[in-house]
């Protein structure tokens, strides 16, 4: 009987390793680069855009000069560069010794100009040091 059981029995073949059971085809691979990329593409461009869209805000402005005329009046000069079609409106304000605010006033800038040089006058309670533009914003959106 051990000598027929023996002719019966094929030798064993190895199993398959995982490339033959889990077969990825260069198709399946090419596409998954592809997809990848393309993903990748998508994520750069639309970082670059978000980046380039918040490094050039809609207007800019800058303090060009104040003047002392007494001790309740400041001049104040400053530069604002914006969308012709749009309206800008300026804080600025007097500061005296300790940085206490003495006078403010908003400035409307119209629409119509590009660049454009402004010069106020602005009250204040007390003697000022210096003369700022606090801060600027698009009518509108306030």
């Amino acid at each position: 009987m051990s000598e027929a059981a023996s002719d019966n029995v094929k030798p064993m073949s190895p199993a398959p390793g995982p490339q033959a059971r889990y077969r990825e085809s260069r198709a399946q691979r090419w596409t998954l680069y592809a997809a990848g990329a393309l993903f990748f593409t998508v994520l750069v461009s639309m970082v670059g855009w978000v980046a380039w869209h918040f490094s050039t805000p809609p207007f800019r402005y800058q303090l060009y000069a104040y003047r002392i005329l007494s001790d309740q009046t400041v001049e104040v000069t400053f530069e604002v560069t914006k969308d012709p079609d749009k309206a800008v409106s300026c804080t600025i304000r007097a500061l005296n010794d300790y940085r206490e605010e003495v006078g403010r006033k908003n400035v409307v800038v119209s629409a119509g100009e590009r660049q454009l040089r402004v010069t106020e006058t602005l009250r204040t309670r007390g003697r000022a040091v210096m003369g700022e533009v606090r801060e600027c914003r698009l009518v509108g959106e306030e």
